[in-house]
């Protein structure tokens, strides 16, 4: 009996890059000190929360933001990023998607 396939080829590759995103150490550290600290600016993270170069902070979040786990939002002329509402959904659907992949 064949097993039905809930899921589409780009569900699964959104699945994918959601996991890679988040597994990495450094975007996993941002992601939970904005759990605790929302609305922080790059300057913020750098400065205070993570021994990083701006440039490098900016590029993880940039990679966060695109898979939706961090939203944005303008206060003045910084930009405050927090944790996105859909957050746990996303992580929770890449988990499902990702189960049902066969490795080959």
């Amino acid at each position: 009996m064949k097993k039905l396939d809930f899921y589409s080829d780009i569900q699964r590759k959104d699945a994918l890059l959601t996991l890679k995103a988040i597994a990495h150490p450094m975007r996993n550290q941002i992601l939970k000190i904005l759990n605790v600290y929302a609305y922080r600016s790059v300057q913020e993270l750098e400065v205070g929360l993570i021994d990083l170069p701006q440039s490098e902070v900016s590029r993880h979040l940039k990679i966060l933001k695109d898979v939706g786990a961090v939203s944005c939002r303008r206060k003045g002329k910084w930009i405050e990023y927090f944790v996105s509402d859909a957050n746990i959904e996303i992580i929770e659907n890449a988990q499902k998607y990702v189960g049902t992949i066969k490795l080959v």
